[in-house]
Formats: C-alpha cells, structure tokens, sequence
C-alpha cells in the first residue's frame, strides 16, 4: 500500500460533470480554472453610548473570513488527485507468496492518458478529493450588544447578548463530507431505476431496494458506488448567548471576575447533510450550554502593613505576612449526546441513528463511582424493539427509511466542574531581593468529572456499555501538584 505521484501538478475533481480538470491541460490554467469570488466586503460598525457617569452601552457588527483549512480553499487537496497522485495495493496471492519481489519492486503504476481537453473522467472505485468552483470563503457574521455598569469605585457589571451566524462552513467539526453516502429514498430523477426508490431489508415492491449502492445519489449519474471526499464548505452555523461578567479590580488585596454564559450553538453535521439538511442539524458537539467561571486573587491580610497584625515584630511577620490565594474556578453543564437504537441499520442504510420521541424524556441520574466495575451510570437502557412503531422506554421504533425525530445532540451529560488552586508565600530577604514559595493544584478538590455514556443505545439492555460512562470529562484530570521556589530581585 504505497503513494505514487505522476508529472501534474494540481487537479480538481468537479461534481456537477463528473469530471477531473487537469491544470494547465486544454482549457483550463494553471489554477484549474476555478472561479473566483470578488464578492468579499467585511464591513465593521460599532458605537458606544454613556448613558451617564456610570452606565455605558456599546454594541458592535462585523463580518470576517477564513481562508479554510486542510486545502479546502488553498493548499494540497488538488495535489491528490489523478493524474497526481494515485494510492497503490498490492496484495499478495497466498499466506507464503510475496506481493513484488524487493529486489525488483512493485510494477509501476499506470496513470491514465490526459486527453487533450484536459478532462479525466473520475473513475469508479476511486475516493477523490473533492473542492468547490467558484471558491466560497468561510464567513462569519457577529454582533453584540452591551450594558455596562459601575456598581462602586472597583466593581463594574457588564450584560450583554452576543450572536454570529456562520456561512459556508463544514459540516460539523469535520472537513469532510460524502455526498456520495446512501440516502433513506431517492426521487426518481437519481434513482438508478427511473423512478422514486427507498431502502427496505425485505423489499416488497419495485420502490424498494436492499441495496444501499442504488441509495447513492451518484449512482445513477456516474455509476459511482465508493465513497467520496468532499471539501464541502456550504453549511451553517449558529450561534447566541447571554453574557454576564462582575469584574473587580485589584483594591485592599482583591481581584477577580466571575463570567456566566447561558449559550446556544447549532451547526451541521454528518454525511445526510448532502442529502437533507433538516437530518442531522442540532447542538455543536463542543459546547456546554451554561457555564460559570470565575478567576480571583486575594492577598491575605496579616503581617506588616495588613489589617492584621500590621505592627507584629519582624519573626512574627516572617511566619503569616506575604499569603496569597488564586482560584481558578470552571463548573458549567455537560456536553450534548445523540440516543441511538440497537435497530438502526435495518431501518435506514446509513447513519443517522436516532429513535422517534415521545412527550417524555429519558430519565438521566449520575450514580456514585463503583469500585468494581470502575464506572458509573447516566441512565438504564430498556428491552430491545419490536416491530417498526413499537416502543421502548420513552422511544418509539421510527418506521423503514424513515431518520427518528428525537434530534441530533438532545440531551446532556454530566455537568462538569475543576478548580485550580495556588497559594503563595513571599517572604523578604533583602531591601529589592524577595523569595517566593508557591504551590499550585490543579483541580485542587480532586473532583473528577465524568466523561459522556460511553453508548447511547437506548433500547441495549444487554451491552453493559451503553448508559455507562468509564471516561473522565474533556479536560478533568486528576489532582496534581506544583511546588515551586523562585528568588525575585
């Protein structure tokens, strides 16, 4: 299983003919011939109005872009293609054959003759690399609006709702989608048959297949049946929150803010995206829906020139002057999951898996951590399915080719919570020269928070997976502590 690169140089598979354009080859320049978007005004308006000596309001648009990632705009995707790069197997023909003889090596590979018009027709079987003519830049719309207000001389308020809408981005957090992947039905005009076409394990009539290739919306159009690679930035995100933020300067040894987001975030993801939008659109993966943070220091007040003990002797300073606490506090709700059904892959060809809902939710309580089976449970699966339309729990079974309806990212997992914690000892030496102690814990309370149930099959009772989290959450690590002496002059 090797790479192998032929003499072009760029190459751009193009959805709409079925064609790969060679650079440089008939037609088409060095750069494929692709389009280009002059269209890219990023406008920026903002204002800030004081409503008097302590409120201030401020709000603010702007439009940004992305030059994208992994090549989907510039960069490597059009160097692996053919007639650029080819991905070459060899296989051997028995347990005690050789696939090529070393000495010799494998038989080059043959890439195919570029016609004159500079068109390579893309092959059956083979996964291209897929880019989008005329060029869509990434975009990214948002705005805000402020309240800000002095509460006293060191602690000011600040509300504000924040939003942006994203345009021409991935689906999901990947870069890739296929939009070749295996849809529930076709409309006759991609159906392979002439006519409309929907999947069924046990086909009763011409409508119906069991085959998931004839699914395929370029089946028909190309006789494709693989899978393709798609660098597809047509999708959207969206994006709004309530902010609120108390923020203290530094007075009589204390500082800190406190941070509280109550936030939204929907994207789309999955590979049904190319076929309909309305699939897979939920919750972004990444995002917990509340979160607090708070950060502070506090200088304890003993010892020389504190409220405390400000005229101790000298030793006696020594002992409880020159403290400082830091906290760094995160406890915010959990990330989002999507229940799925033990049933899905007869009912539909390809993911998305998710059941129908009911009125009810699905009853989720984290136990407390068993030392003999190192996990904890979220929630209980019930008995498997029956027939389509049957129930189970709080779901109900969707019918053949049909995606349930519970939603993509519907539901939450644990909440999750870290404190870092450091203290600090300053201790004089002499007139500019001070040393200093310090200790940091990193998630000082030792408090671990789990991860999402590692299966969200909601109708498994029998797999001891599903419901059942084993994880730490992203970003919980166990207590760990720093010692540190620095001298300081």
């Amino acid at each position: 299983d090797r790479d192998v690169t032929g003499v072009q140089t760029c190459a751009l598979p193009i959805l709409t003919t079925g064609n790969i354009r060679v650079a440089g080859v008939g037609p088409f320049s060095t750069a494929m011939s692709v389009k280009k978007d002059f269209n890219l005004w990023a406008p920026r308006v903002g204002f800030a109005y004081q409503a008097n000596p302590r409120t201030v309001i401020r709000g603010g648009y702007g439009r940004s872009f992305d030059i994208g990632v992994f090549g989907s705009i510039f960069g490597h995707v059009v160097t692996q293609n053919l007639p650029v790069l080819a991905n070459q197997n060899l296989t051997s023909s028995g347990p005690n054959t050789a696939a090529f003889n070393l000495a010799v090596g494998p038989a080059a590979f043959v890439f195919p003759a570029i016609p004159s018009n500079g068109l390579i027709p893309i092959p059956n079987g083979d996964n291209v690399k897929i880019r989008d003519d005329p060029n869509r830049f990434p975009t990214i719309d948002a705005w805000n609006l402020t309240l800000q207000r002095q509460l006293n001389s060191s602690i000011s308020l600040t509300m504000a709702y924040v939003g942006n809408k994203g345009t021409h981005s991935f689906s999901g957090d990947g870069q890739t989608t296929n939009p070749n992947e295996a849809a529930a039905c076709l409309p006759a005009s991609e159906s392979s048959t002439g006519q409309a076409i929907c999947w069924n394990p046990n086909p009763v009539g011409t409508g119906q297949t069991k085959n998931p290739i004839q699914l395929q919306r370029y089946y028909a159009k190309y006789g494709w049946a693989q899978g393709l690679t798609y660098y597809h930035n047509a999708f959207n995100t969206h994006y709004n929150a309530l902010q609120v933020t108390l923020d203290k300067h530094f007075t009589q040894g204390l500082q800190f803010s406190a941070n509280y987001a109550w936030q939204r975030a929907f994207n789309d993801g999955g590979d049904q995206q190319e076929n309909d939008r309305a699939i897979d659109y939920g919750r972004y993966d990444d995002l917990r829906e509340q979160q607090l943070t708070f950060f502070g220091n506090y200088e304890l007040p003993f010892g020389k020139n504190r409220m405390f003990l400000s005229g101790s002797p000298a030793w006696v300073d020594y002992l409880v002057g020159g403290y400082q606490l830091s906290t760094s506090l995160n406890f915010s709700s959990g990330l989002p999951f999507t229940p799925s059904y033990g049933e899905c892959g007869t009912d539909v060809p390809a993911n998305p898996c998710m059941p129908n809902k009911t009125s009810a939710r699905l009853p989720l309580h984290l136990t407390s951590f068993s030392t003999a089976t190192h996990s904890r449970t979220y929630f209980i699966p019930g008995q498997p399915f029956g027939d389509n339309g049957s129930q189970s729990g709080v779901f109900i079974r969707p019918n053949i080719a049909q995606f349930g309806n519970v939603g993509r990212n519907n539901y939450f997992g644990p909440t999750f919570f870290a404190d870092d914690l450091s203290l600090l000892k300053n201790v004089p030496i002499h007139e500019s020269i001070v040393g200093q102690f310090r200790v940091d814990a990193f998630n000082g309370f030792n408090h671990i928070a789990p991860g999402n149930p590692n299966g969200t099959c909601i109708d498994c009772a029998a797999a001891g997976s599903n419901g059942v989290i084993t994880s730490m959450g992203l970003g919980s690590l166990p207590r760990q502590l720093q010692f540190a002496v620095t001298v300081k002059f």
